[in-house]
């Protein structure tokens, strides 16, 4: 059991590591905080967070993703630690106003960001199986299936409301490289939107699912080769 988990770990660590590398690299690499860790560390919580959240979604709907969703636990929780540090890197190395210059010069953004870290991290304090058994199995469920959608919703509001004039700006002008954020941003937007495609039914469902897959990718695809 025990190896079987540290495992699982190890496989949920290697993804973010993946992701990580690929959001520095795209940002020009380096070893700046300012733009290429920073920017490396929000796009892997988010592609993580995105990740946890479909798997459910996508095990529910297609039996061939059954055998990944031993990995959900591990991948949000690799999403709140690499979302952990990105927090800790703006609020203190980065921080150009003291650690709450951000929230008050951008409180629309921010505050909605450091909600969804705290629902990360309540997430992450219950995922151990002695508070999970306090809780109860009903009880644990709920926070679990609510939490994590609120908290997607939340850093996906900080990414928008701090990135939008960014991204509105690239879409106007049609040239520009398309930052990272807006990638991390449409995967979390995907996720979001096959979660909310279960209520419908799973037949709906299954049929949303690839139509939101082809929406958010042919809005990439377009930026990219525009």
């Amino acid at each position: 059991m025990v190896k079987e988990n540290a495992r699982q770990y190890l496989v949920a660590a290697g993804l973010g590591l993946i992701i990580f590398l690929g959001s520095w690299w795209y940002n020009g690499g380096g070893l700046k905080l300012a733009s290429p860790v920073n920017r490396g560390l929000a796009d892997t919580s988010m592609f993580l967070l995105g990740t946890a959240l479909m798997l459910g979604v996508l095990s529910r709907l297609y039996n061939a993703f059954d055998k990944f969703l031993t990995y959900r636990k591990e991948i949000g929780i690799m999403a709140f630690f690499s979302g952990a540090a990105h927090v800790y890197l703006a609020m203190f190395p980065l921080a150009r106003r003291g650690p709450w210059g951000f929230y008050e010069s951008r409180p629309w953004s921010a505050f909605p960001g450091l909600l969804g870290l705290g629902l990360m991290f309540l997430l992450f304090v219950i995922s151990f199986k002695a508070v999970e058994e306090k809780l109860g199995t009903a009880r644990w469920w709920k926070m679990q299936y609510w939490g994590a959608r609120i908290a997607g919703i939340g850093i996906l509001t900080h990414i928008a409301v701090f990135r939008g004039p960014e991204w509105w700006t690239l879409v106007k002008s049609g040239s520009g490289a398309v930052p990272s954020s807006l990638v991390a941003g449409s995967f979390g937007v995907f996720a979001l939107l096959s979660r909310l495609a279960e209520p419908a039914g799973q037949k709906m469902a299954q049929k949303l699912v690839p139509v939101w897959l082809m929406l958010t990718s042919g809005l990439l695809i377009w930026l990219f080769i525009r």
